[in-house]
């Protein structure tokens, strides 16, 4: 196992993205809360305690038998805040959506605006998701970023949401997913979620930067294996073998400039994008390299074979050097954000990291060199942390 040592401890309820966190820290303002709160506290430490055996069985995925812990609590402590946040949570696991969004309702009209305990908006934007209501869980997330604008879970889920309502909404999508790894560039459902939007519009290199930013931050699991089909698809999916036994590269013709276009749009990547559509087919360039020594010409290509974390590592290197050579004409969150990071890596000496963490779920020797590496890989992650830090993260 690869330990990432980056932080990400909130917990997500986006459809189709697996939970990140069994567990969430809701602060000390909550313990104050119910300290203090004489009306209502029959037994504030008692239903502590359940809550906190509630949430073990929770973290088990035993939902049913967390609910009673959670229904115990509130017994002896009527209207517990951790109780019934816990509990809408659980009902949503079970896909109870109704009851768990009225108690999210109830939480929010009984304790000021739910300030207390944020994720109750992400679980109720997901009940009414899930209900087939998106239009209602855009309100109730809109709703909790007026309260809680700098949580990053509610942008993320209402992103979640809006790309599951068509084309349409793509690009109110990518603004919710760009708040949100803003606000946390250490949550990989965000950079799985942008790379997913952006596959689904056809971009090769913004594709590719996210996705290497998603395996910095969860190199293994399911999701590390879908999206490693993924990196293959899309580092592929121009070129295909002929019946002849070579290889046919296609072009798109729509980025292709003529004399006059000289404008370079937000996120645009168009020059970037035709010599990558190139270059990234040229997996066999060792043999074209054999070729051309046997004509007597110098080779100078050397790329590693496909489907390996070298061979990734000498495409982001040449990707890095492209990206450099256009920066200073092109601008947007893409590259201020992912083409920046990338530069940024590669400057610090820190590609052949990223490449082999791309790659974990492909390629033994990409695990081997990670484990036999463990000071660079060490050396990675300390850069990492201050650089998302510094570079990434919203100040506010």
């Amino acid at each position: 196992m690869i330990r990432v040592p980056l932080l990400s401890h909130r917990r997500s309820l986006g459809v189709g993205v697996p939970l990140l966190s069994h567990r969430r820290n809701l602060g000390v303002g909550v313990l104050l809360l119910l300290a203090l709160s004489p009306a209502f506290a029959q037994d504030p430490i008692g239903a502590r305690k359940l809550v906190d055996e509630g949430v073990e069985l929770e973290d088990k995925g035993d939902h049913k038998g967390a609910i009673k812990k959670f229904d115990k609590a509130l017994k002896i402590d009527q209207d517990n805040l951790l109780a019934m946040a816990e509990k809408a949570y659980s009902l949503n696991s079970l896909g109870q959506y109704e009851q768990s969004a009225a108690i999210c309702q109830d939480i929010i009209e009984k304790h000021n605006g739910a300030k207390e305990a944020p994720m109750v908006y992400v679980t109720y934007g997901n009940n009414m998701d899930q209900m087939g209501r998106p239009e209602a869980s855009l309100k109730v997330y809109d709703k909790g970023i007026s309260v809680l604008p700098y949580l990053a879970m509610l942008h993320f889920n209402k992103g979640i949401t809006l790309s599951g309502m068509g084309a349409d909404s793509s690009a109110a999508a990518m603004r919710c997913f760009e708040r949100s790894a803003r606000l946390d560039p250490f949550h990989p459902g965000t950079q799985n979620a942008m790379a997913r939007l952006l596959a689904r519009e056809g971009t090769s290199i913004p594709t590719t930067l996210a996705l290497c930013r998603f395996f910095v931050l969860e190199p293994e699991g399911q999701r590390a294996m879908e999206n490693g089909r993924l990196l293959e698809q899309t580092l592929t999916g121009n070129t295909r073998r002929t019946s002849g036994g070579g290889t046919e590269i296609r072009v798109d013709a729509g980025m292709l400039r003529d004399s006059t276009d000289t404008v370079h749009v937000v996120n645009d990547f168009r020059d970037q994008e035709l010599v990558w559509s190139v270059t990234k087919g040229m997996d066999l360039a060792n043999e074209l390299a054999k070729a051309l020594e046997g004509s007597g010409l110098q080779a100078t290509i050397t790329v590693g074979g496909p489907g390996t974390g070298s061979g990734f590592a000498d495409k982001l290197d040449m990707l890095a050097g492209l990206l450099r050579d256009g920066r200073g004409k092109n601008h947007g969150f893409l590259w201020e954000y992912h083409a920046d990071w990338l530069i940024a890596v590669d400057n610090a000496g820190h590609l052949p990291v990223v490449a082999r963490l791309a790659y974990v779920t492909k390629d033994k020797d990409a695990l081997k060199w990670l484990k036999e590496h463990e000071r660079e890989v060490g050396d990675y992650f300390a850069w990492e942390q201050d650089y998302s830090v510094a570079e990434l993260k919203e100040k506010h």
